[in-house]
């Protein structure tokens, strides 16, 4: 299931019913951040009816994590380059990938 845009309860409900539960073993645990389509009430509806557990991380302050800044640096800038060209955002991390890939010089241990 591909999707380009913003996720929603819907929009999730949706992936967690077709797609991820049924491919779950019964007495399967999902853990789960605290984003809003996570909390939906209809989520752990549905996780019962398909015989899964749903565990909630312990909320966390972004500020005290450093890749959230990061990450929230990369979008941006990427944000700012989709209005300038008419790529997709998927497009754009794809080409990111694949100049850094080639220019880092990274060769792992």
């Amino acid at each position: 299931m591909t999707y380009e845009g913003m996720l929603n309860s819907e929009l999730f409900l949706t992936y967690l019913k077709n797609c991820l539960f049924p491919a779950l073993p019964q007495g399967s645990c999902m853990i789960m951040d605290n984003a809003a389509p996570h909390k939906n009430t209809q989520v752990l509806k549905i996780a019962e009816e398909f015989g899964c557990k749903i565990l909630y991380l312990a909320p966390y302050s972004p500020d005290l994590n450093l890749i959230e800044h990061c990450w929230g640096w990369i979008k941006s800038k990427l944000y700012k380059l989709m209005q300038q060209s008419n790529q997709s955002f998927k497009e754009l991390i794809a080409q990111s990938i694949a100049y850094y890939s080639r220019n880092l010089n990274y060769a792992p241990s």
